[in-house]
């Protein structure tokens, strides 16, 4: 899994992903972007899910449903 920020200073998130996934290592790494809000959501269609800011243990669990369905566990805080 790569997270990414949706504020990164160089490029935009989705050029990122796309340029990720031309690496054949990574072509089906599921990607996830780091947003605020559901229009930075809307701006990276290319990624797999969203990581909602500021993180907590729900969100986190929802994002490691990408690598393992049904297996995602953290521990409660």
């Amino acid at each position: 899994m790569v997270i990414l920020s949706f504020g990164l200073p160089y490029m935009h998130a989705s050029e990122a992903i796309l340029r990720l996934r031309a690496i054949s290592c990574l072509a089906r790494t599921p990607m996830v972007v780091m947003v605020y809000n559901e229009s930075e959501v809307r701006h990276v269609p290319e990624a797999d899910g969203a990581l909602w800011l500021p993180a907590t243990a729900d969100g986190l669990r929802e994002v490691l449903e990408l690598i393992r369905p049904g297996e995602a566990s953290i521990p409660a805080t």
